[in-house]
């Protein structure tokens, strides 16, 4: 099957888990320690480096959340990064602090949100396919971060894709900006190097910011 935002999203990564939920994620298991819920999905291969290499690779899980990995190691002071698959079955850990999570929506989506510089209870969505509306799938895995300190999201104006392929790799930049201290909503990036730039970061397995025009 092709790897794209046209095709049902299953993670590469679960293919061998029994419980699917309704959404097309599929898992293996619940988990409930702060050290499983970042623990690394798999090492990439060739297959994932293939994907990020072509200008239409649509990132699947294992992608996106070893770049979480990388991006946690950059900046110590900012939480979050936990798996992607956690959030449709409600077991994301209640972020208390600055933090910066890429999510999955909408079975063919990724997006990023995160509370930093944020009023208490607030969340900044950082969407590059951006909708006139935020949905309750959103609203309800935010509500999963927040806790019972939600209040609202606030969607920010940021970079849009021009493909309807490159969300995950955006997530990764606008989360790469975040991490180094920049606002997203002032970066324009280079389209077209996005895709090698992420290539060689997670070869080199250190993130460094997307090159700009």
């Amino acid at each position: 099957m092709l790897n794209n935002s046209q095709t049902t999203w299953v993670c590469v990564s679960c293919n061998k888990m029994k419980a699917t939920h309704p959404h097309g994620v599929t898992f293996i298991k619940t988990v409930h320690t702060q050290s499983d819920k970042h623990k690394s999905l798999g090492r990439l291969g060739q297959k994932e480096f293939d994907i990020i290499s072509s200008p239409t690779g649509w990132l699947d899980c294992n992608i996106i959340h070893e770049s979480q990995i990388l991006l946690a190691n950059v900046n110590k002071s900012i939480t979050g990064f936990q798996r992607p698959t956690l959030g449709p079955v409600g077991q994301f850990d209640i972020q208390v602090s600055d933090f910066v999570q890429i999510l999955h929506v909408n079975n063919n989506h990724w997006i990023c949100v995160s509370s930093i510089k944020c009023a208490p209870g607030y969340v900044n969505l950082l969407d590059s396919q951006s909708k006139t509306e935020i949905s309750q799938e959103i609203v309800g895995l935010v509500k999963n971060l927040l806790g019972p300190s939600y209040k609202g999201i606030n969607q920010q104006p940021v970079q849009q894709q021009q493909n309807n392929s490159d969300c995950g790799v955006f997530t990764i930049a606008f989360a790469t900006c975040l991490v180094y201290g920049q606002d997203p909503q002032l970066i324009n990036f280079s389209i077209p190097m996005m895709h090698p730039h992420l290539l060689n970061c997670l070869q080199g397995s250190a993130i460094h910011p997307f090159l700009t025009v």
